[in-house]
This record gives C-alpha cells, structure tokens and sequence, in this order.
C-alpha cells in the first residue's frame, strides 16, 4: 500500500503582505531507494473559490498509487505540492477585494512554483484555480510546462474586471455557518456537485475549511478542525507526518463552525 508523506509550510505571497498555507505530498515507500525526479512531475494544485489545499489530498494520493503500480515508474520520486489561495483555508485572510483579485493570485502561484523548486510544473486547477495557474502562466510564461484546467473560470475577451457575475452571486449565498461537523456533512452531502466526490474527500475539506467559533465572535481565527501536528509555525520550517487528519466532533451550545 502507498503510504503518503504529507509536508506543510508557509511561505510569503508575491506581494509580500502575508503568508500562504502550503502542502507537499510524496510517496514514502521506500526512503533508503534511490529516485529520480517523475517525468510526469512536479505537479502544483489550485482550488477553487471556498475549497482548500487538503481538498486534493486523495487526488494525490491516487497519483502515487499509481506510479508505485507501474514498475516503469515506481523508481520516480513525484513531488506534488497545494496551496491554499489568499482569504482561504490557513493563508492569511484579507478584507480588500483588490488584495485577492485573480491577476494577483496568479502571481502568488508563479511566485510559489518558481520558489518552491518545482518550476517547471504540470498545473491542475479548478474552477477559479484553473483560471489562477492560466493567469500566472499568461503573465509569467515557462512556470508550467502543462496545464490541467477543471472547469475553469476562463471567460473570452474582451478581458475586464467583473465584480459580481451569477458565479460569484451563488457562491456569496453559500451557506457558511453550522451548529456542527455532523450537520456540515450531512447538509453538503446532499448537494449535487459533493455527490459525485470520492469517499474521504468531502471530510478532508470540512475538517480543513471550517474553524470552530462562537456565535458572537467578529474574528476570523486560522484554526481549522483538523489542525494537527502537521503545521508549522515557521515559514521556513516545514513539518512532516502520514497524511491521516484527525478532527474533533465535539460541539456545544456555545459554538458554531464557519467556513
């Protein structure tokens, strides 16, 4: 069986206003075997509006599955890496719309691929992330060398900034307040697009996105469900474990969880 070594850190954006969460997967089968760099790596990850980094965990997970089923390829070392974007997950949170604008989230992931020693990567991305990594490869060519784009937020010219479309109106109603995990679970997975995800993965984005607050608190802590032993307080330091999360279900009348 595969076993995934899960690495987190942080590390500055582009505009060098804050820090951005990110998460690195390797397959760990064998530490003493000598490796080569995957032909088909490095691959860097990009969510989509309101999802995470851990949102691709079995995702990459399945890819070095799959490299260790090969015996063509299970001497290729296939370094895969997420990010959480600005105002998601565990990046810093901003308030501006100007500091999470797309143009500047593109830079963000150029700045992270081409520092992160991953340059050139195969970029995959979803929805907003698609349009993300097209963005950081429009404005700073060679970081990728494929692109994977997911339904991807790629709109035909001419190009101008669009402050609210029905994507964005439909997003903003999201639901984002509930009593707890359980009720998180079970509301999201009725819902269309969560019924087609793979066992696992609507946990690892619930436990990863939401925080646990009280109802009267203004604040927006950085604390998600799952924090565990696997963050860093160093943004230089990274850390590492297996990549199982573990959560608290314990709720009481005094808290809810918010996305």
């Amino acid at each position: 069986m595969s076993v995934l070594e899960e690495v987190v850190w942080r590390a500055r954006n582009s505009t060098g206003d804050g820090d951005l969460a990110l998460c690195s997967w390797r397959n760990t089968n064998d530490k003493h075997k000598k490796r080569s760099p995957s032909r088909y790596g490095p691959v860097f990850f990009a969510h989509a509006t309101g999802f995470c980094k851990e949102v691709w965990r079995s995702t990459a997970r399945s890819l070095a599955l799959a490299m260790t089923q090969h015996h063509h390829h299970d001497n290729e070392d296939l370094n895969m890496i997420a990010y959480d974007a600005r105002s998601h997950g565990s990046s810093d949170h901003f308030a501006s719309l100007d500091e999470t604008d797309w143009k500047i989230m593109g830079h963000d992931i150029a700045h992270i691929v081409r520092n992160s020693n991953i340059h050139p990567a195969i970029g995959i991305g979803h929805s907003m992330g698609g349009g993300c990594v097209l963005m950081a490869e429009l404005r700073h060519p060679g970081t990728f060398k494929a692109l994977v784009l997911i339904e991807p937020i790629a709109l035909p010219g001419p190009h101008r900034r669009v402050e609210v479309t029905p994507l964005s109106e439909g997003a903003a109603k999201r639901k984002d307040t509930f009593a707890s995990r359980e009720d998180i679970l079970q509301n999201y997975a009725k819902k269309q697009i969560f019924k087609r995800w793979q066992a696992g993965i609507l946990e690892d984005y619930v436990d990863a996105a939401f925080y646990k607050t009280t109802p009267t608190s203004s604040s927006t802590p950085p604390t998600p469900l799952s924090h565990n032993s696997t963050s860093s307080s160093s943004p230089s330091s990274p850390s590492s474990s297996s990549s199982s999360s573990s959560s608290s279900s314990s709720s009481s009348s005094s808290s809810v969880y918010k996305l």
